[in-house]
């Protein structure tokens, strides 16, 4: 009942059997297709899910120049449910909610903030705020978020890639926590991550302060 996000490769041919390869990423779900999002002129937000999946593809820009993609969970079981994004300027890769019971229309919005309202003290590659809409919170054992750091910008900054860690803000403390992030795999230039929480919000993406490779000392 999961969503399934994979690299397809398929050969097609026309009537005068000419043919040519090609691949495309493919998110398909098993359980009943999503209803359409009534809330939405356009037609919603291009994707989402049956039976513990979903997918995010609208991309919206505020004033202030912040990016955000929205997705929508339509339906969601016991246990674990993905939801996936496929937006280049903005690190995350899926959302992934670790629930006690089954409901419908979850809805996230991920915004890559350019000037949060609370600062990190060390280097951050990015900022990301996360909302939640119809999120039931008594049902919800844990999260997780997938994201992806730039090689580059690990190289240029002279940051081992395992001491990347994803923060949150607290807003009762006033205080970043530093979330349980594991390293999972490098791929075109990307290095990929998940990192485990208990809540949603004001996000940053850094490393530990101990890593001066670590990042040199003076």
């Amino acid at each position: 009942t999961h969503s399934v996000y994979n690299t397809f490769y398929v050969r097609c041919s026309d009537m005068s059997n000419n043919t040519n390869d090609a691949s495309t990423n493919i998110t398909f779900y098993v359980g009943s297709p999503p209803p359409p999002d009534e809330g939405d002129p356009d037609g919603g937000d291009n994707g989402g899910g049956g039976g513990g999946g979903g997918s995010g593809t609208t991309t919206y820009y505020g004033p202030g120049g912040d990016e955000s993609v929205t997705g929508t969970i339509y339906e969601y079981d016991e246990g674990e449910n993905d939801l996936l994004f496929k937006d280049e300027d903005i690190p995350v890769d899926a959302i992934s909610i670790n629930m006690s019971g089954s409901g419908s229309g979850v809805k996230f919005k991920i915004t890559k903030v350019l000037k949060p309202e609370h600062n990190y003290s060390e280097l951050v590659y990015a900022y990301l705020k996360v909302d939640s809409e119809a999120l039931d919170y008594g049902q919800l054992y844990s999260a997780k978020l997938f994201f992806q750091v730039k090689t580059d910008w690990l190289i240029q900054n002279n940051i081992s890639k395992e001491n990347v860690v994803l923060l949150r803000y607290d807003d009762i403390t006033g205080n970043w926590t530093t979330l349980l992030t594991e390293l999972l795999n490098e791929s075109d230039n990307k290095t990929l991550y998940v990192s485990h929480t208990q809540d949603f919000g004001l996000f940053a993406i850094s490393h530990n302060t101990s890593d001066i490779n670590e990042r040199g000392a003076p």
